[in-house]
C-alpha cells in the first residue's frame, strides 16, 4: 500500500508537469510560447506608453488652456488699465485749470474768453489746444502753467529777465511789445525761430541770441531806442535781418548764409559789423556793397 501511495504521489508530481507540457504543446512548443510572451510584453510596454502618452497630452493640453487663461486674464487686466487711464484723462482733459476771474491780464482774458465755458472755465484740453498767446507781462506766466503747446508768444512789456520761463521757453515766435531791459538774452528760448521788437523804451546794452542755431528772423523797430551790441555770431543762420533802431555793433562772426537771404537797415543806424572767414560769404559781400548807403563800418575779426 505505501508503494502504491508514493508511487501514486510522483504520479501527481508528474501529471502537473504533463499539464504544463500539453499546454505548451498546444500552443505550439517552447518558441511560439517565448513570442508570445515577448508579444505581451511588447503589448504591455506599449499600452503603458500610449497611456503615458495620453497623460503627457493631457497635461499638455491643460497645460496650454491654462496659459490662454492666464493671456486672456491679463489681455482684460490690460485693457481694463488702459480704460481706466482713459477715463482719467478724459477727466483730466474737462478740468478746469483756469478761469478767467483769476485773469487780470486784459491780452491774455482777451484771448482765452472765447475758449472759456459758460462759467468762465478753461479746461486742461482747452489749454492744449492753445497754440498763441499774448499777454501784457511777465506776471501772468504762472498762469500759463498748464498750457504746454504754445508756439506764438507775445508779450507786451518785456520788463524782467528774472522771470520763470519754462512755461514757454520752448515757444518758436516771440514779439515784444515794448522792452525795457539792459540786457536781453535770447537763448533762454532755446528753439526760437522768430523775434519781432517793436519798441525798446530804454537803451539795451546787449540784445544776446549767439549760436542760436533755429533762429532765422530777427526783426527789429523801436527807432527811438539803442542796442549797444546785437550779438548774432557764432551758429546762426539769417533768413531775415531787419534793423530799424540805432545798434552801435553789429556781431556776425561766423554767421549768416549764402544766399536767400533779406537785409535791412534803416540809414545810419548800425554803427558797425563785426565779420570773419566763417560769415557767410554772399552775406558779407551784400553789406560791403551796403556800407556807404547806409555809414556803417565793417571790421573783419
Amino acid at each position: 500500500m505505501a508503494i502504491n501511495q508514493n508511487g501514486s504521489g510522483r504520479g501527481g508530481a508528474g501529471s502537473n508537469g504533463s499539464d504544463v507540457n500539453d499546454i505548451v504543446n498546444r500552443l505550439g512548443g517552447p518558441r511560439v510560447v517565448i513570442v508570445l510572451a515577448v508579444v505581451v510584453v511588447i503589448a504591455i510596454v506599449a499600452v503603458t506608453s500610449i497611456t503615458s502618452g495620453i497623460s503627457d497630452t493631457n497635461r499638455q493640453t491643460e497645460q496650454r488652456a491654462e496659459a490662454k487663461q492666464q493671456q486672456e486674464d491679463e489681455a482684460a487686466r490690460a485693457q481694463r488699465k488702459k480704460e481706466k487711464e482713459e477715463r482719467h484723462q478724459e477727466e483730466a482733459k474737462k478740468a478746469t485749470v483756469l478761469t478767467l476771474d483769476e485773469i487780470t491780464d486784459e491780452a491774455l482774458r482777451s484771448d482765452l474768453a472765447l475758449d472759456a465755458d459758460e462759467d468762465g472755465n478753461i479746461s486742461q484740453e482747452t489749454a492744449d489746444e492753445a497754440r498763441s498767446i499774448d499777454v501784457e507781462s511777465f506776471d501772468s506766466l504762472p498762469l500759463l502753467a498748464n498750457f504746454h503747446n504754445i508756439t506764438t508768444f507775445g508779450i507786451g512789456d518785456y520788463d524782467s529777465e528774472s522771470y520763470d520761463i519754462s512755461s514757454i521757453s520752448n515757444i518758436i515766435h516771440l514779439s515784444i511789445g515794448d522792452c525795457s531791459v539792459p540786457q536781453v538774452d535770447l537763448t533762454r528760448f532755446s528753439q526760437l525761430q522768430r523775434v519781432a521788437i517793436n519798441r525798446l523804451e530804454s537803451p539795451v546794452d546787449t540784445l544776446n541770441a549767439k549760436n542760436m542755431s533755429s533762429l532765422t528772423n530777427v526783426q527789429i523797430e523801436g527807432l527811438d531806442g539803442s542796442i549797444g551790441t546785437l550779438d548774432l555770431s557764432g551758429d546762426v543762420n539769417l533768413d531775415v535781418l531787419k534793423i530799424g533802431c540805432r545798434v552801435e555793433t553789429l556781431n556776425l562772426c561766423g554767421a549768416g548764409r549764402e544766399n536767400a537771404f533779406d537785409i535791412t537797415f534803416s540809414p545810419n543806424c548800425v554803427g558797425k559789423i563785426l565779420y570773419d572767414s566763417d560769415t557767410g560769404s554772399g552775406m558779407v559781400e551784400f553789406l560791403q556793397k551796403m556800407s556807404s548807403d547806409y555809414g556803417y563800418t565793417m571790421e573783419q575779426q
